[in-house]
């Protein structure tokens, strides 16, 4: 198509130049028009027939020179599609990047809480062998003031017979709810204080 642009203009400048001559002889008088009448009457079938061509190349060049603006916008339009084709590429490498990093801070959290269970729970068995030596009344007296949470963790890995020597000496408002929270049948105090 480029390719016969040049030739298309050429064209065009010639179809220019002969409508110019068209309109200058309108212009004259009439016995030149006359005279430029007759001389061209011989040939008027001929000259149809080039006017016809010269019309439809008009015709064709208007076609092309749509077809090029045609092309010049969808080019625009490849391009700004290019354009967010990567945007969208480098927005997708991102959000991988981010749920990497996200996926190594999981782990890294689960590994510290793994790490502080693990701690905790052997807390958990330290207190549970020194409640066990100490006498019934002293650990009761303490166990009264413990967080309920803490107290069925204890109560919870200890030998029966001792935790219920402990459970005996506690008031019995607390020895209920230790009781209750012991079988699941009561809220965790974690709850119950949010709730209030």
């Amino acid at each position: 198509f480029l390719e016969n642009f040049d030739s298309i203009e050429k064209y065009l400048q010639k179809v220019e130049i002969t409508m110019g001559l068209a309109q200058a002889e309108v212009g004259k008088p009439a016995a030149d028009t006359d005279k430029a009448t007759q001389a061209v009457e011989p040939s008027t079938s001929s000259d149809k027939q080039v006017v016809h061509v010269e019309a439809k190349k008009i015709d064709d060049a208007d076609y092309l020179f749509k077809l090029a603006d045609r092309k010049k916008e969808l080019d625009k339009r490849e391009e700004e599609l290019g354009k967010i084709a990567i945007q969208i590429e480098k927005q997708k490498k991102e959000i991988i990047e981010k749920l990497a990093q996200l996926e190594e801070i999981r782990q890294k959290i689960s590994a510290k809480l793994e790490d502080r269970i693990k701690t905790d729970d052997s807390k958990v068995e330290v207190l549970v062998q020194m409640y066990t030596n100490m006498k019934p009344v002293q650990a009761a007296k303490v166990f009264e003031t413990l967080d309920e949470d803490l107290v069925i963790d204890i109560l919870s890995r200890m030998k029966k017979k001792s935790a219920a020597d402990i459970l005996n000496l506690i008031k019995p408002e607390k020895a209920q709810v230790f009781a209750e929270r012991y079988t699941g049948f009561r809220a965790p105090a974690s709850e119950v204080k949010k709730e209030q």
